[in-house]
């Protein structure tokens, strides 16, 4: 076991050694920052539902500031020991299956080098696999991989504690063990929200494992002393209000997205949890940013062939999971132990995905992160198919570690290449643009690293993309539209950058729009957007921009300024005539000089 936790160690260290210095990405740096300058009493007693990990942000902060690479260590060191946990899990798993059907109730390291494959597999998939390095290499993301260790560490010592109880019944060192996994499930939820499917997995794991012996009258007393509490805190909370206002309350806090039906989310999640079987299946079109579509009728085609590809899955579950029975009580033990963790994988996957694909509609319908978790469910059951397939077989057990190695090694190459690819964020953003073309995050990101590395000219169109597919878009990046045209160094007094309308104090330590001219700001960003058309030769559009500028703010004299000249200069004197007739009730001088150069 040693020397597997050793070939852990090796290869993680070595496809994630160029992950280290991969710089700060999206929110990454202001969300850290923020938290960095936290006072950490403050956060532990009036944090976030997030506090756990964000703790963990501000201890980084204060060892090495804003320093990357310790960031990207710690992560790191997260993955490495979530894998490692793993493969004990695995072990403690098989060791159950022992337990529970078989008289010979050995210890974990009497296992078999058959029996320790599967562990093995499982944990190496799981640590190398590319797909993971959005939990891993996008720092802001430890919220999923820290939740993750902690649902995993609760997991193991749950299994430690049932299997203490097997063999040694109830004692002192059985109780230490269930209370240390409510710990680290609390430590969990603290962490990410996802770690609230734990019940019900332990639950499963009770029943494929130990075949639901501990579910008795005790079992069902203590839930219904926990629900009854949980519906007193409720009852406390809402006390004095309408059962509608309790409703609007339960519907507002599972649902961060309040303008996507559960019912369209649901249509939705069914292609996109599609789609992440098949980044685990074969890792190819990764990006940082994906595009999904959204699905409104069960009879779309894609939701019918992805809900036939559930229901299969389901199916072949079930299916595994009776004929595990009959094997595991007959000579064909390891077979049996095979088919129930395959079953048990597919099981895992659909729980852990429960809540960020399901009803509770989230903004961002797909993320490669939220895969994370999950995965550890598709290794489980690919594995265990495999060690299927090869026991019993002539030289079964070669081909199996064969497989394994060359495996291992390809994702090892696909994960550092993705690596690679974060460690230029350039790179990074230009991917996800030309893969998600009509996904306003994408286009707006790549046009702020466009902006940084003063290539305005490149910028604008992507912002003017961005604006186009998110009109409601963050005000941050309009101001950086702003930057933009500034960069140009093109028309100069035409315009302001509309940093004018920021105040101190937002969220993340950063600027908040002033809201109390809303209009005025309006008015800025369409008036840039008139000028951004120009400089990309659609009049058109430009004119309709400054329309909407004028209509919005009469008062805006750039934006009459601007329409006067794009009119005259197109030919249409009657539009030009217009403006500069409001132009010059709000300002004479810019009337004369508009005049002037329409009159050239």
């Amino acid at each position: 076991m040693i020397f597997h936790v050793v070939l852990l160690v090796l290869f993680s260290s070595v496809i994630y050694f160029n992950s280290i210095n991969v710089p700060f990405i999206l929110d990454d740096y202001y969300s850290i920052d923020y938290y960095g300058k936290k006072d950490l009493l403050e956060l532990i007693l009036h944090g976030s539902l997030r506090r756990v990990a964000d703790i963990t942000f501000a201890l980084n902060y204060r060892i090495h500031g804003l320093q990357v690479t310790g960031y990207h260590l710690t992560n790191y060191a997260i993955h490495l020991s979530t894998s490692i946990l793993l493969y004990f899990i695995m072990v403690s798993a098989v060791s159950a299956l022992r337990i529970s059907f078989t008289a010979n109730k050995c210890i974990a390291e009497d296992l078999s080098p058959a029996e320790l494959f599967l562990p093995l597999a499982v944990s190496l998939l799981f640590v190398i696999h590319p797909v993971q390095t959005q939990a891993v290499t996008y720092i802001i993301q430890r919220y999923t991989s820290l939740a993750t260790l902690f649902y995993l560490l609760s997991i193991f010592l749950f299994l430690k504690g049932r299997l203490n109880l097997e063999r040694f019944g109830s004692c002192l060192k059985t109780w230490v063990l269930f209370a240390s996994a409510v710990v680290a499930w609390l430590l969990a939820l603290g962490s990410k929200q996802i770690a609230v499917t734990l019940p019900f997995m332990l639950l499963i794991l009770e029943i494929f494992l130990f075949r639901g012996r501990l579910i008795n009258r005790r079992c069902y007393a203590i839930c219904g002393v926990l629900v009854t509490i949980i519906l007193a805190i409720v009852l406390y909370k809402w006390h004095g209000s309408s059962l509608d206002d309790f409703l609007f309350d339960l519907n507002h806090a599972t649902a961060e997205d309040q303008h996507t039906s559960r019912t369209t989310y649901f249509l939705t999640q069914t292609r996109v949890v599609a789609t992440y079987l098949g980044l685990l299946c074969l890792p190819i079109g990764q990006s940082l940013v994906q595009d999904s579509p959204i699905y409104k009728s069960v009879f779309s085609v894609p939701v019918i062939l992805s809900l036939t590809l559930h229901a299969f899955l389901v199916t072949s579950a079930a299916i595994l999971f009776r004929v595990s029975r009959l094997n595991l009580q007959s000579d064909e033990w390891l077979r049996g132990v095979f088919q129930r963790l395959a079953s048990l994988g597919i099981i895992w996957f659909y729980i852990a995905m429960a809540l960020e694909s399901s009803i509770f509609p989230i903004i961002d319908v797909i993320f490669e992160h939220r895969i994370y978790l999950p995965s550890v469910g598709f290794f489980m059951t690919i594995a265990s198919i495999a060690a299927l397939v090869g026991q019993g077989r002539r030289n079964g057990a070669k081909v199996l570690w064969a497989m394994l190695i060359a495996v291992c090694v390809i994702l090892g190459f696909m994960t550092i290449a993705r690596n690679r690819v974060w460690s230029n964020s350039l790179a990074l953003w230009q991917e996800a643009a030309s893969k998600s073309p009509d996904k306003w995050l994408a286009q707006a990101n790549l046009a702020n690293e466009y902006l940084v590395r003063k290539m305005p000219e490149k910028a604008i169109p992507l912002y003017i993309r961005a604006m186009e597919l998110k009109p409601g878009l963050f005000f941050n990046t309009k101001v950086n539209f702003g930057n933009a045209l500034k960069a140009l160094n093109r028309y100069e007094s035409r315009f302001t950058t509309g940093e004018e309308f920021l105040l101190p104090g937002g969220p993340l330590g950063s600027s908040t729009l002033d809201y109390r001219n809303m209009a005025r700001w309006e008015s800025v960003i369409n008036n840039n957007m008139g000028l951004a058309y120009e400089y990309l030769k659609e009049p058109g559009k430009a004119i309709k921009a400054y329309k909407i500028s004028v209509i919005t703010n009469p008062a805006y004299d750039l934006a009459w300024y601007n329409l006067a000249l794009l009119a005259a200069g197109i030919g249409d004197k009657g539009l030009a005539d217009e403006a500069l007739t409001q132009l010059k009730k709000i300002n004479p001088a810019l009337a004369e000089d508009a005049k002037g150069k329409t009159v050239k």
